[in-house]
């Protein structure tokens, strides 16, 4: 595994990021400051025995879940469409703090505002049209309560769709809202898909079992590892 500069990360957090890419861990030169992360396949002990040896610790595991896109009925409420810049105050108003099981938030090194701050960054991507190809938005008496965005990747001769990030806002938690959205990423996927991904960490359970009750099954766990070079660490 080598450690891979992370731009945007590094530019969100204001420090170096670097991000851990292939299979086999190995730690990142030692003397090096910065934010390092990686994920690291579950059946891999030794690897993740490694990484704590190098100063990383264990911050969740994420678990990763597939299915076949489908056309399949869609609730009539709430109302889901694809975003339009009219949203984008009041996604700002409330999209960056709903956030409660993101690695960044599971990390006790990262503050609630650092954390926050990468969800509001991660949003604002979308609102510049960035990212991701299609974002939807749940709506409710004309206002936004929650969004979701696609990425769409090819991997051999699969077209993946990938749910990049979903939040619902907190008040209109346990009404449908995120259920909603992942029925419209399920049935738009028929279009131009052949493979549909989500993630979610293993300590976000009310995601875990959304996605096992819209079809997914898991197919792959990851451990999540982090370290803080230089202050942090």
């Amino acid at each position: 595994m080598s450690f891979e500069p992370d731009p945007w990360l590094s530019r969100v957090l204001g420090r170096p990021a670097y991000r851990g890419a292939g299979r086999r861990f190995r730690p990142p030169p030692l003397r090096r400051f910065g934010f390092y992360h990686a994920r690291i396949a579950a059946d891999r002990l030794a690897d993740l025995k490694i990484a704590i040896n190098a100063g990383f610790h264990l911050v969740d595991v994420t678990m990763s879940l597939e299915r076949a896109p489908a056309r399949e009925s869609q609730p009539g409420f709430p109302i889901v469409r694809l975003l339009s810049n009219r949203e984008a105050p009041a996604l700002r108003s409330w999209g960056g703090n709903a956030f409660l099981f993101s690695r960044f938030h599971l990390d006790p090194l990262f503050s609630k505002a650092e954390a926050a701050a990468v969800k509001r960054a991660w949003l604002e991507e979308y609102l510049a049209g960035r990212r991701a190809d299609r974002v939807w938005v749940a709506m409710e008496k004309g206002r936004p309560v929650g969004f979701l965005g696609r990425r769409r990747i090819q991997e051999k001769n699969q077209r993946v769709g990938v749910l990049d990030l979903m939040a619902v806002r907190p008040s209109h938690r346990g009404r449908g809202v995120g259920r909603a959205l992942v029925r419209r990423f399920i049935n738009d996927g028929a279009e131009d898909c052949d493979l549909l991904r989500v993630g979610t960490q293993a300590a976000n359970v009310p995601s875990l079992r959304l996605y096992l009750q819209c079809g997914f099954s898991v197919r792959a766990a990851h451990y999540v590892v982090h370290a803080h070079r230089g202050g942090r660490g």
